[in-house]
């Protein structure tokens, strides 16, 4: 009797000597794996490369475990030598054990519920708590979790990821908290630029924060007028008008004018755009000219407030300085979204900010 071998090189002898008539059966292709030289072959190279895996996973600097997915509670069932220098359990106190042991009184209840509802759905899922060692030292920990499922699909178990980032989070917790410092430092220096320059000009000019700090727009009003040159003119003859019949003074209302048309002309040269429009009410008269260019930088607007003749692009120049002594008030708010200046002249002039304080 002849033993016939499914090897594709083997073939019995009477075979060999009476090939079968029918159709050819095409030669089996070699296996795509460059482990495969044979079955004995082929285990050996398949047992070298779990050693190689074991060996890589042993190797590595982050902590790993692999959790039972089949069973309650998510039993560990490996745990690397990184494992247990990151968190100072050894691989007896952590088998069968669920990784909460390295929660503690600050790890964030809301992190570990999104690391729950993760398992519990079978997705994977990376996570930043705060973990604690087995001495009690509490360290950061960049945790991801990935499911591994059999060929049915269903999730078998859970890999663990673990990284230390206790460095990263510390710089920047001091990264946050050096921008808060900056920030506090900013906003004092800004509080005092704006007394200084609201003392410098007798009250004339106030800085705003927001829209809510501008002054409430008064009753009476004529619609807003794109600003361009031409229309300056118009803009001008509007707050003369308004001034005049609100009963401001000649010599009052002229400054006033010119400090008007100092203003819209700085929204036409440097933002290429905006609106004027004119209030009036109570003896009272308002210019508000807005625009939607880039703002006006606020390292400059001392030099534009105090020094005559001063002037740089993208800043009010020297018709800011002229706008501040022919008008009673000036509000400016300004950013990177623009603009906004209301100019006020009232029929009776106000009195220096000093007299209040007698």
């Amino acid at each position: 009797m002849h033993t016939i071998s499914t090897k594709k090189d083997s073939v019995a002898p009477h075979e060999a000597a009476h090939p079968r008539v029918g159709p050819s059966v095409p030669p089996r292709e070699p296996s795509a794996s460059f482990f495969s030289t044979g079955r004995s072959g082929k285990r050996s190279s398949m047992q070298e490369t779990q050693r190689l895996l074991e060996r890589a996973v042993e190797a590595v600097g982050t902590g790993i475990v692999i959790a039972d997915a089949r069973r309650a509670d998510y039993p560990i069932l490996y745990c690397n030598p990184a494992f247990e220098r990151l968190t100072g359990y050894s691989a007896t106190e952590v088998m069968g054990r669920n990784c909460r042991f390295l929660q503690g009184p600050d790890t964030d209840p809301n992190t570990v519920r999104q690391i729950r509802a993760a398992l519990e759905a079978g997705v994977e899922c990376n996570a930043v708590l705060k973990n604690y060692r087995k001495d009690g030292t509490p360290f950061w920990n960049d945790l991801n979790l990935s499911p591994v499922r059999d060929a049915e699909g269903a999730v078998t178990h859970y890999i663990g990821v673990q990284t230390d980032v206790t460095a990263i989070r510390a710089s920047e917790v001091e990264k946050a908290r050096l921008l808060t410092d900056l920030e506090r430092a900013a906003d004092q220096q800004w509080e005092f630029l704006k007394d200084v320059l609201l003392t410098a000009t007798e009250g004339r000019l106030r800085l705003c924060d927001t829209i809510a700090d501008l002054p409430a727009p008064l009753d009476e009003f004529l619609l807003p007028i794109p600003l361009d040159e031409a229309n300056l003119r118009t803009l001008r003859l509007r707050a003369e008008d308004a001034a005049v019949g609100q009963g401001v003074s000649e010599e009052r209302w002229q400054d006033f004018v010119v400090a008007v048309g100092e203003t819209g002309m700085n929204a036409v040269m440097h933002a290429r755009n905006g609106t004027g429009e004119v209030r009036a009410g109570g003896g009272r008269v308002q210019v508000w000219v807005r625009d939607s260019g880039e703002g006006i930088p606020l390292h400059n607007i001392h030099r534009a407030t105090l020094v005559r003749g001063y002037t740089t692009s993208g800043t009010m120049g020297y018709g800011f300085f002229l706008s501040l002594r022919m008008c009673d008030t000036l509000y400016l708010l300004t950013g990177p979204g623009g603009t906004t200046a209301v100019l006020e002249i009232n029929a009776v002039p106000p009195p220096p900010p000093w007299v209040a304080l007698l």
